[in-house]
C-alpha cells in the first residue's frame, strides 16, 4: 500500500495539468474537466480500466482526448464527502 502511494504521489509531482477546453481558467474550477499530462512523457494519467471503485488504480497512457478514464474534475471537499469518497 505504502509503495503504490510513493508512486501515485511520484507520478502526480511530474505532473502538468493540460486545460480542456484551451480558453478554460488558469487555476482549476469547482466542476471543470481536465486532463492531467506528464511533462516529461507526454503521456496522461487515466484510471485503470476506468473503474470507478475507491482505490483503483492509476496509470499513464496515451493521451485521448475522448477518453472518460483520463478525464478529471475538480470537486469541492463538501461535495467529495457527500460522494463517500473523503474520510
Amino acid at each position: 500500500m505504502k509503495l503504490r502511494i510513493v508512486a501515485v504521489a511520484a507520478t502526480l509531482a511530474a505532473t502538468v495539468v493540460t486545460v480542456l477546453p484551451a480558453e478554460a481558467a488558469t487555476a482549476p474550477v469547482s466542476g471543470g474537466v481536465y486532463t492531467l499530462a506528464n511533462g516529461a512523457s507526454g503521456k496522461c494519467l487515466e484510471v485503470a480500466g476506468g473503474s470507478v471503485d475507491n482505490g483503483a488504480l492509476l496509470q499513464q497512457s496515451a493521451c485521448d482526448a475522448t477518453a472518460a478514464r483520463q478525464q478529471w474534475r475538480r470537486r469541492s471537499i463538501a461535495r467529495r464527502r457527500q460522494a463517500g469518497r473523503c474520510g
